[in-house]
């Protein structure tokens, strides 16, 4: 975002320049990627199932939700892990 001034419109985007490709996910995991409206904020959802329950590991620079902060079970580098919706 700080080099072109506004996030990529996906994630394939920001191939080459900043990564070689998108690397695989192994099964059950899924990725999902959006822009907020204005096109300024991004929110990069890993979803996958650790034997007991889905999880989802957010990555964004919108900051969580009250509704999300709720949920939050932990944060790693940053990251927010909140339950499953």
């Amino acid at each position: 975002m700080d080099k072109h001034g506004k996030p990529p419109q996906k994630l394939e985007d920001l191939i080459p320049e900043f990564i070689a490709s998108i690397p695989p996910f192994p099964e059950p995991c899924k990725v999902h990627y959006y822009l907020s409206a204005d096109g300024a904020g991004w929110t990069l959802d890993l979803h996958w199932t650790d034997g007991r329950a889905s999880l989802i590991d957010r990555r964004t620079n919108l900051g969580l939700s009250s509704e999300d902060a709720e949920r939050q079970i932990g944060t790693e580098n940053g990251c927010y892990v909140p339950k499953a919706r």
